[in-house]
């Protein structure tokens, strides 16, 4: 499997990154370096020591580094903070949610208020990680390798399949032009408000 160069192969991503840290030890190239590290280590399972290593080292490296929220436990024990953050965007119109590509934990605290948020009105779930058309994915209703990228760690695929499966218009929204924020912004309001001047949107940054 290590000497099979796939878009599935988390392996040997993760082995040739390890065997070449040595040129990425200068600035910001050790920044990038501990990302992609850290991503790839993210799609694979009981890897959680590992990831708590990486997420350690990436936050001395930034302004992050005072912060640890690796673990998620205080959100899954205390339901005032999910019934704070579920009022927070109850009468909104868009809310956005973002998050460390490599902290898996961020998409299960949005995994856990949608539901309640599907059931506040809320009708479209846009993705930045979705690439595919998104009639294509609803009518297929999950998700596959060529989906996104992020999409194929299982939180994330997660994620999706529980949108898709409580009814929510789900669609990529991302941009790779010169102009990536201001083209995602009109993206998402083509693709939700234009069409319904009633929506209520979630966009995650992902």
């Amino acid at each position: 499997m290590l000497d099979t160069d796939s878009v599935i192969n988390y392996l040997l991503p993760i082995l040739k990154l390890e065997k070449t840290e040595e040129n990425y030890l200068i600035g910001q190239q050790f920044n990038t370096y501990i990302q992609a590290l850290a991503t790839y280590n993210s799609f694979i399972s009981n890897n959680e020591l590992k990831m708590k290593t990486l997420n350690k080292k990436w936050r001395k490296l930034n302004y992050m580094g005072y912060r640890n929220d690796n673990n998620i436990g205080i959100l899954l024990s205390d339901n005032k903070a999910l019934e704070y953050l579920k009022n927070l965007c109850y009468n909104e119109r868009v809310v956005m949610f973002n998050e460390n590509h490599f902290s898996i934990n961020h998409r299960l605290l949005i995994h856990l208020l949608l539901k309640d948020l599907y059931e506040h009105g809320f009708r479209y779930l846009a993705f930045e990680c979705i690439w595919e058309k998104e009639y294509t994915l609803m009518k297929r209703g999950y998700t596959l390798v060529n989906t996104g990228f992020y999409s194929r760690e299982p939180m994330m695929n997660n994620l999706i399949k529980e949108g898709l499966s409580l009814g929510f218009k789900v669609f990529g929204y991302d941009d790779y032009s010169n102009n990536r924020e201001l083209n995602q912004s009109i993206n998402i309001y083509n693709k939700s408000i234009k069409i319904d001047s009633l929506a209520k949107v979630i966009v995650f940054s992902a």
